[in-house]
């Protein structure tokens, strides 16, 4: 027999509480801080928007609610997106576990809860996040816990969109020139006469016959998209400005095929392709001797035209279709460049216009309020839930077993080794008569019925030595639930794949499909629907529709560790049978007592299933992400930026689903796995069931209030008779024979007073 362990002394409130309420306790200082942190960043936002919106930057608009953060090079900007995200992502986490960790802590069900759900027939989960239980809680407890749920969907949609990047598209026109057009000579004259070409103030839609008679229509056989007006003379007379004060830079064709093949322009603008003096113009409609002759008047941007054109399209030359990517080409082309003839003209070298990156990284306003309201909020909650909470609420299995050995339940009396699944399927009286005690033979499985009214069964069980598996733990509709939420994130994720696999497949090879890499922004994988691509609407709901598959993973991570909290808890409840252990308990630690991890998840399950968690946050944000391109055209003093050809859209990315859909079978499967172990012992599985709990323990006829301080095993306790009783107590206990029937000493309490009987009589 273990040492006696003496009765713990009265200790102080902060004593009592240091457990589960001081764990509340640290959550709602966690919510404080990050609701500070983002307070903090949102004056500073709101400053900075106030700031620019009485400057007379040409440049930025605050009138959607977007602010620009930082503007420059794109590498920069990207890695401070990385890490402004990751530390959203730490503030969200931090924010959401102390959220869940709360909402556990409220929906756990105390003693008297327990025992008014008993005295109707029902049961409650114990050591898990349940939905069951709020049926049984208070209404102070369940407001709580709705305005903590109902806080964090917001979270989930708007808090990794408060801050973006977006790209910087740079308009790029080509003109195909010759050397005579760098000679200072051959300017442009005020008569409007460009080497041959006439041209008047109105932009004609191409293939347009209208205006002036001696405007001529470029070739059809050319791939040119816009016969030449004033603006492209304009732009040309600028670019002649460039080459002769030094602005234009020469690039090789090797180096120029490489800059305008790309899908955005970030530091390359207006380019000359420079063709030898000895070659004539293909086609009818070129004046002899015209020193400018082939004009691709916009090179496409994304939500700059309404073609299928892709970006650098023009590079691979007339015979290849504007919808097909020319990136893929690049390395051929290089191989080939003395062939390079995109207006059917040799190419000798290139002018490009180097321009600054103006990529960017910008706040929405909207968002970011809208995010601090919601810490708020849910700082209060915890604060409210430390400091209005009254009775201990039973968290761990070790709370149940501790509380139900010290005043055992009189609803489970005669039914020790009742488990989870008897409770779900027993029998119960439907009145409130208690008229008598029914004595029934032993049926076919020689199982004893002692039936009373108005509530479960007494049944003396033959014990069953085998273990049972894990999953036997598990309630059905938990099961169910979480196998549903897997099978629609399998089947959205592989629709999705193909579907993006067959777009993409239309464009390039599927080789190069695998090459574009995770979160990665190609035209071809940008998604074009109905919804708004400008605004604070189109930025809103872009945000929404890119984060909506946050709260199906963030609901699986419930589901999930809801399944496998139970599984280890049936695991650490079978281990009771071979081994003396200490309670853990979620207050203060007594004796032998143990403090809880996770309230029951172990380290070893709990941070896997945590990173598991966050890596597959992290592979769908890459899968389904926002886009924000900037188009930049040319203005007075240079490139400014055009709000009404920009784009904000949703891009996917093919490699991040299929990795999405590859680690969660990965993880559905380490489920699998585990559940189908099996159990430590052949103890009854009681899951998280309050009522097969406190079956299990109803204590020695001498009582065991003190054993909960001790070292306790479950077991069969010694008797002569043949009925025996299993339970847990700190003196000696035996493994229970197999095949033998226990069930115990019961006793019945109703409002009419307390009624007893034996299981032998």
């Amino acid at each position: 027999m273990e040492s006696e362990i003496e009765t713990p002394k009265k200790r102080s409130w902060i004593e009592r509480n240091a457990g589960w309420r001081r764990g509340i306790l640290n959550c709602a200082y966690s919510a404080s801080l990050v609701f500070v942190l983002n307070l903090a960043g949102l004056v500073w936002i709101l400053k900075k928007h106030v700031d620019v919106s009485n400057s007379d930057s040409s440049d930025v608009d605050t009138s959607d609610g977007r602010l620009v953060l930082f503007e420059g090079s794109c590498e920069m900007t990207k890695k401070m997106n990385i890490a402004l995200h990751l530390l959203i992502n730490i503030l969200s986490t931090a924010l959401l576990g102390a959220s869940n960790y709360c909402q556990q802590c409220l929906s756990a069900p105390t003693r008297s809860e327990v025992e008014r759900a008993h005295g109707r027939g029902k049961w409650l989960d114990i050591g898990v996040p349940s939905i069951r239980n709020l049926r049984e809680i208070s209404k102070r407890r369940l407001l709580l816990w709705c305005l903590l749920a109902a806080s964090s969907l917001p979270l989930h949609l708007y808090y990794n969109s408060t801050v973006f990047s977006s790209i910087a598209a740079n308009e790029c026109i080509i003109f195909s020139v010759t050397e005579t057009f760098l000679d200072v000579s051959k300017k442009l004259e005020d008569q409007g006469v460009i080497y041959g070409w006439d041209y008047d103030s109105k932009n004609m839609s191409m293939g347009s016959a209208n205006g002036p008679s001696n405007v001529s229509i470029i070739n059809n056989d050319i791939p040119t998209r816009y016969i030449p007006t004033k603006d492209i003379a304009d732009l040309m007379s600028q670019s002649l400005l460039n080459t002769l004060n030094g602005g234009m830079e020469k690039l090789e064709k090797e180096d120029c095929l490489a800059a305008y093949v790309q899908d955005f322009k970030t530091v390359r603008g207006h380019l000359l392709l420079v063709s030898p003096e000895s070659e004539s113009w293909p086609g009818p409609h070129y004046e002899p001797g015209a020193a400018v002759a082939a004009v691709e008047a916009i090179d496409p941007v994304l939500g700059a035209d309404k073609d299928d054109c892709l970006p650098g399209s023009w590079v691979c030359g007339a015979n290849w279709p504007c919808s097909m990517p020319c990136k893929s080409q690049l390395k051929g082309l290089q191989a080939n460049s003395s062939h390079w003839e995109p207006f059917g003209k040799h190419v000798d070298y290139c002018l490009s216009q180097r321009t600054i990156e103006r990529c960017r990284l910008q706040s929405s306003t909207h968002l970011s309020i809208v995010v601090t309201v919601v810490c708020f909020l849910k700082a209060v909650a915890m604060f409210c839930v430390v400091f209005t909470a009254k009775d201990r609420p039973l968290l761990t299995v070790g709370d149940a077993i501790s509380s139900f050995l010290q005043e055992p339940d009189l609803y489970t009396k005669g039914m020790c080794l009742r488990s989870k699944s008897d409770f779900r399927k027993a029998p119960k009286f439907p009145t409130d008569d208690v008229s008598s005690f029914l004595l029934q033979p032993i049926d076919h499985n020689n199982n004893l019925k002692i039936q009373r009214s108005g509530g479960w069964v007494p049944l003396a069980t033959r014990f069953n030595s085998r273990p049972l598996r894990y999953f036997r733990a598990v309630s059905r509709r938990r099961l169910i639930v979480c196998a549903t939420t897997f099978v629609v994130l399998f089947s959205v994720s592989s629709y999705l794949l193909w579907y993006g696999v067959d777009q993409v497949r239309n464009m390039q090879n599927t080789s190069d499909v695998w090459k574009l890499g995770l979160g990665a922004v190609y035209p071809g994988t940008l998604i074009v629907w109905g919804l708004p691509s400008a605004g604070a609407s189109g930025l809103i709901l872009n945000v929404v529709v890119a984060n909506t598959p946050q709260l199906l993973l963030s609901f699986l991570y419930l589901t999930c560790n809801g399944l496998v909290t139970t599984l280890c808890l049936a695991q650490e409840w079978s281990r009771y049978a071979l081994g003396r252990k200490g309670l853990r308990v979620s207050a203060g630690p007594e004796g032998h007592q143990r403090s809880t991890y996770f309230l029951q998840l172990p380290y070893r399950f709990g941070l896997p299933l945590m990173a598991a968690s966050g890596i597959l946050h992290w592979l769908i944000s890459q899968s389904l992400f926002l886009v924000s391109i900037e188009y930049w055209r040319s203005g007075d003093g240079g490139l400014i930026t055009d709000r009404k050809l920009s784009l904000i859209t949703c891009g996917y990315s093919p490699v991040a689903m299929l990795a999405t859909l590859i680690v969660s079978i990965f993880i559905a499967a380490a489920i699998i796995v585990l559940g189908r172990r099996r159990l430590a012992s052949g103890m009854p599985v009681a899951g998280s069931c309050s009522a097969a709990i406190a079956a299990a323990c109803q204590p020695e006829p001498e009582g065991q209030g003190d054993a909960v301080w001790s070292k306790i095993r479950w077991g069969a306790l010694p008797s002569e008779g043949s009925v025996g009783h299993c339970t847990f107590s700190e003196n000696e206990v035996e493994v229970p024979r197999d095949g033998e029937l226990y069930q115990g000493s019961g006793a019945i309490w109703r409002r009419s007073g307390l009624f007893t009987f034996s299981a032998e009589s």
